[in-house]
């Protein structure tokens, strides 16, 4: 089983709509997992953007990336500068893919503004998804099984 880890600063926005993404765009037979540098609780926004896409991600956790030391994975996915810049050595990959993708908490308006700055980051993540499913990810693509 091929393997695949999404890593961002607090898991609780990009690398948690990234991963939901993932799962339900790729194969069964990828295992996906997101993690953190540090272990936030997930934003409530993640929650209800996700949720309005119609994908239920209200079983998913925050984890940080010091649980995951010494696993290997096919592809590292870091969806902002932090996670690249401070990337644990203890962190095994065959192929690196950074995203540098605006963080939605440091995002300041009313709630509704908020909200609709979480749905922009939220198609966005899930455009380039999408895009790493077929391109690394989908049947018959050799891009990290070679």
């Amino acid at each position: 089983m091929k393997t695949v880890l999404v890593l961002c600063s607090g898991n609780s926005i990009r690398s948690q709509l990234a991963e939901g993404y993932l799962k339900f765009y790729s194969s069964q037979h990828i295992s996906i997992s997101s993690a953190g540098l540090l272990e936030k609780e997930i934003n409530p926004y993640t929650l209800m953007v996700m949720e309005e896409d119609n994908l239920d991600i209200s079983d998913h956790h925050a984890k940080n990336v010091k649980s995951l030391k010494n696993k290997r994975y096919d592809l590292l996915i870091t969806v902002c500068d932090e996670a690249k810049d401070q990337l644990p050595r203890s962190i095994k990959k065959k192929k690196h893919i950074h995203l540098s993708i605006p963080d939605p908490d440091k995002f300041e308006g009313t709630p509704e503004e908020i909200l609709e700055y979480f749905r922009i980051i939220r198609d966005w993540i899930k455009k380039e998804m999408i895009f790493l499913v077929g391109e690394h990810l989908g049947s018959g693509t050799p891009a990290i099984y070679n």
